[in-house]
């Protein structure tokens, strides 16, 4: 070990290098501070950091872990395992252990493990050459930004394990004092000011964490004495429904509920939705309730956007193309991008422009963007059997909502850098919607890159960071709490357990709780007191008075705000085709309709199909399913959803698969930026209520373990870092208003219950390929729930979106006349190939399967039992 500056500790480096360089050329005045006790090759551990020379020993640990011990080492773990073999000081051994504790065999020596695998000393080796390389090719050329980069990187890294290892509140104000005063008012100075009037020395993380979360709270309130929520929990019941009775102002009341729990709300912290079951006239409303939140949740807010990010041209252009057919020159585009960016008026706009004046209001609604909060989740409770809408009483109900939200509110406040608590920092990129990423600019900041680029980082990345080195038990979440936790349908669970996963999994300690209503008041107030949170509860109309709220919130968003009718337009001129009538009409017992759906659906008689089944394109999901933007795939959808309400006879059914996809809208931005999670979900049922469906029910498709390692949280047991597996997708049922069709063999219904398991399709052999030729293929089961029992014999069941023809090929064989149509060459030829296969119709040969096949009445098999 040895104890010298920082200075002397390079110069010995570049000596032992045959280096000869005056590095207090490119090196701040002298930085005051007692010198630490550190390894003699210091220099040489931190080169070995920046340039990942332990990465290959660290996978080779994670690999071993994993194949002897069924050890996963997350994203963080591995991180805090890399820092310990990169420095060896005891402190990060002991916060790795700290990482691990919960997964760690108690009869596993992990260190023995670590100095047995860890020969990368060769590894280390290299890097130095690499950086005395590097170095050397610099002074060769002259480059003295280089060469400062070099020196600067060794330095500013070197302090902060010595002289800089320990810093005061009062250092760390003084630092950055010129730039506060630009940055807080008067008030919130001296606040500061006050607080960091504190000349003792402490470890600097201890110090920078203090001050950073001294700057962010005066931040956060904003002006405000009052502390806002990091939570804001709402209990949805009957009983809510009750005290209004009319079905409009109670959502008219859940609106404006969801405007004020944004105001309530920190800025990375959440709002949580349980929804019960809710009755109106016979009818369960919960799943409009889930439609109606998801979408107005995320979509309320409408301001101006003129940050570059925003391709408000791109998507007016897009979305126009779509509705009205109208491609805009060149010159049109560049006067619309002026206007949307204000560089011209309104008022000059129309004077320039030779766009038809009935667009002038839809073009300059472009200006703006609807945000709000991002839907997060969607966990489904599986509850004691209940009651269901009264048609469809025989199907037990057995579920609960409980839908999740982040505030993400771009805020363009300087915030500290995590690592050295400057605030000389310039923005960076915006990694999502709603988050704004800063760089540290501080020279001396101690994650300077071996390029010199500053660390980076974001508002919810610093809240994240902060809450994984907590080890407190308040603020690690326990793995049993885990396993119930870890899917997004729980079937077995408790109050406590529920009130425990949401006050861990999404708030911090310290927290303040805002529950409204919540089952049992007691109960939560005792999870939150025995982790550290701070609980408020209010009644409904103390929180929103029940004869104060905005009335008419409801339809002012769903029927007249310019997001809803970028998608909600009924298209004129669809193509009107007789022949598919009349294939329609024949009386093959099975047949696949080429087409497109839409033409299709409009050319057939209206009221003529009993029952339809289908799984449509996911947004983007699939080479066969690409729109430009959300808008233009919703209006796709619900153009069909219109045309199959006219072709459905009075009260029949149309059963429908979607789940939720992770995709960009493209009504923002067109980049990476705006991934997120879609709820297609609760489009999809906005899009079947508008065209005039009622739903009756959603039948949970539940699919057991699931496929990916999400639940495993990344190796991190801390708030925010818990997401459940996604492991259903939804089958709507949604009627045609009328009595409702149902099969009067009651014997032959299979669907009793709204969550059902069954294994999906899975299409990839062991050898690669795909063995149904389709890359979205459904069970046969699916379209088997839904004939069963909403048909008759003999009953014309239609799937708009046949693909391989599953439907049609199940139809037939319980009796009922089934008709696909497929718009794509390849799944068309395909269904017909099936259908062959399956109902053993002629010889198999592809080239002599007819346009549209015939099934011989011996063939169609009338017991369901017989061929599943």
């Amino acid at each position: 070990m040895v104890k010298k500056s920082s200075k002397e500790l390079i110069k010995e480096f570049l000596s032992m290098h045959n280096i000869s360089l005056d590095i207090d050329f490119y090196l701040p005045k002298k930085i005051d501070g007692e010198f630490e006790e550190l390894p003699e090759d210091i220099v040489k551990r931190i080169i070995g950091d920046a340039y990942g020379s332990k990465n290959k020993i660290v996978k080779k640990i994670t690999n071993f872990l994993v194949k002897q011990h069924n050890l996963f080492l997350g994203r963080v773990q591995k991180e805090q395992l890399k820092k310990f073999l990169d420095y060896r000081f005891p402190k990060d051994y002991e916060t790795l252990l700290n990482l691990i504790k919960q997964d760690l065999p108690s009869n596993l020596d992990f260190k023995k493990i670590i100095n047995k695998l860890d020969d990368g000393e060769k590894e280390l080796n290299l890097a130095v050459s690499e950086f005395i390389n590097n170095l050397n090719e610099a002074i060769l050329k002259n480059r003295k930004d280089r060469i400062k980069d070099y020196i600067i990187f060794l330095y500013s890294r070197l302090i902060s394990l010595n002289e800089k290892s320990k810093i005061s509140l009062n250092e760390l104000f003084s630092d950055n004092e010129h730039i506060i005063k630009k940055e807080l008012s008067p008030k919130d100075y001296e606040e500061l000011r006050n607080f960091c009037n504190n000349f003792e020395k402490k470890p600097r993380f201890e110090i920078i964490n203090k001050f950073n979360e001294k700057y962010l709270e005066i931040l956060h309130r904003n002006g405000d004495r009052d502390k806002k929520a990091g939570l804001v929990y709402i209990n949805i019941t009957q009983e809510l429904f009750e005290k209004f009775n009319d079905e409009e102002l109670f959502y008219d009341y859940l609106l404006n509920l969801v405007k004020k729990s944004y105001d309530l709300v920190e800025n990375h912290k959440s709002l949580i939705f349980r929804i019960s079951n809710i009755f109106v006239n016979g009818i369960n409303i919960k799943w409009k309730l889930y439609s109606y939140l998801s979408i107005y949740a995320e979509k309320f807010k409408e301001s101006k956007e003129l940050r570059a990010y925003y391709k408000g041209v791109e998507i007016l252009k897009d979305t126009f193309e779509h509705k009205y057919g109208i491609t805009f020159p060149e010159e049109e585009l560049e006067l619309i991008n002026k206007l949307l960016l204000e560089k011209i008026s309104f008022n000059e706009f129309k004077q320039k422009t030779k766009i038809d004046e009935k667009y002038h209001s839809e073009i300059l609604s472009f200006q703006k963007i609807n945000h709000g909060f991002s839907f997060i989740d969607c966990y489904i409770l599986k509850t004691k059997t209940s009651k269901n809408s009264d048609e469809i009483n025989f199907i037990k109900n057995f579920d609960d909502i409980v839908l999740i939200f982040a505030k993400h509110k771009i805020d363009d406040r300087k915030i500290p850098c995590p690592v050295c608590g400057s605030l000389k920092i310039s923005g960076n990129s915006y990694p999502e919607i709603g988050i704004k990423s800063w760089e540290c600019k501080n020279p001396l900041c101690s994650e300077r890159s071996k390029t010199n680029r500053g660390k980076r980082y974001s508002e919810r990345t610093i809240l994240m960071q902060d809450a994984t080195f907590d080890f407190s038990s308040e603020n690690q979440i326990p793995k049993s709490l885990i396993k119930i936790w870890r899917k997004d349908i729980v079937e077995k669970w408790n109050l406590n357990q529920f009130y425990e996963m949401i006050v861990k999994y999404f708030t911090f300690v310290g927290d303040k709780i805002i529950s409204i209503q919540p089952e049992e008041s007691r109960l939560l107030l005792d999870v939150c007191n025995k982790n550290r949170r701070e609980l408020v509860v209010y009644a409904f109309n103390e929180i929103l008075d029940f004869n104060s709220f905005k009335k008419g919130l409801f339809k002012e968003f769903f029927e007249n705000s310019w997001f809803v009718k970028r998608f909600i337009y009924r298209k004129k001129n669809i193509s009107f085709n007789p022949k598919f009538n009349e294939e329609f009409k024949s009386t093959d017992r099975i047949k696949i309709i080429k087409g497109d759906c839409l033409e299709v659906l409009n050319s057939i008689d209206k009221n003529s199909v009993d029952h339809m089944v289908t799984s449509p394109p996911y947004y983007n999901a699939r080479e066969y399913s690409q729109w430009k933007n959300l808008y233009n795939y919703l209006n796709d959808m619900y153009q069909i959803n219109i045309k199959a309400y006219e072709s459905l006879k009075p009260g029949a059914v149309f059963f429908y698969n979607i789940g939720d996809i992770y995709d960009n809208e493209n009504i923002i931005v067109k980049s990476k930026m705006g991934e997120k999670r879609i709820p297609l979900g609760a489009y999809t049922i906005f899009l079947f209520l508008k065209a005039g469906f009622e739903i009756l029910d959603n039948i949970l498709w539940y699919k057991g373990e699931p496929q990916s390692n999400r639940h495993k949280n990344d190796g991190n047991y801390t708030p925010y870092y818990q997401r459940p597996a996604n492991s259903y997708e939804h089958m709507f049922i949604f009627k045609k208003k009328g009595k409702l069709i149902l099969n009067e063999n009651k014997n032959e219904n299979i669907l009793t219950e709204n969550i059902v398991r069954f294994t999906p399709v899975y299409k990839i052999g062991k050898g690669g390929e795909n063995r149904y030729g389709h890359t979205a293929p459904f069970p046969k089961i699916l379209p088997k729930y839904s004939i069963s029992c909403f048909t008759n014999k003999g009953a014309i069941v239609v799937d708009p979106f046949s693909g391989s023809g599953t439907t049609a090929i199940v139809a037939a064989k319980m009796g009922r006349i089934g008709i696909g149509i497929e718009l794509n060459p390849d799944y068309y030829e395909l269904s017909l190939q099936k259908i062959k296969e399956e109902l053993n119709f002629g010889n198999g040969s592809r080239q002599n399967t007819p346009h549209i096949i015939t099934s011989p009445k011996n063939q169609i098999n009338t017991k369901i039992s017989d061929f599943f």
